[in-house]
């Protein structure tokens, strides 16, 4: 990709999604943030994130958008079941605590 300036060309394009996709989540009256971080480097871009946080708004989220990923579908009806899903498993894990299978206080042993 070629250097305009600061920006990468590809980055000014995810920034540009980032704002498209929050149009529509105002559209949806889907209340979120926009959080861009800075490059920590010098070839490093800038980070853009759109968090929707709380029960209520994720809940309003699934409910007008929804996953169709099955990762985050899992993750969430973790979440959902036991108000907490443990980070870095993997979606087989996640599928076991949900049958009943796995206890995910495991995954916080002292």
């Amino acid at each position: 990709m070629k250097k305009y300036g600061v920006l990468l060309l590809g980055d000014l394009q995810i920034a540009m999604v980032v704002f498209q996709m929050s149009v529509m989540l105002n559209r949806l009256d889907i209340k979120h943030t926009i959080n861009i971080s800075a490059n920590n480097g010098v070839n490093e871009a800038p980070r853009y994130r759109i968090m929707v946080r709380g029960p209520e708004r994720v809940e309003e989220f699934i409910n007008k958008v929804g996953f169709h990923n099955p990762v985050q579908i899992t993750r969430y009806l973790v979440w959902k079941k036991f108000g907490f899903c443990p980070p870095k498993i993997g979606i087989e894990k996640r599928k076991l605590i949900l049958n009943g299978k796995l206890d995910p206080k495991y995954f916080y042993r002292s």
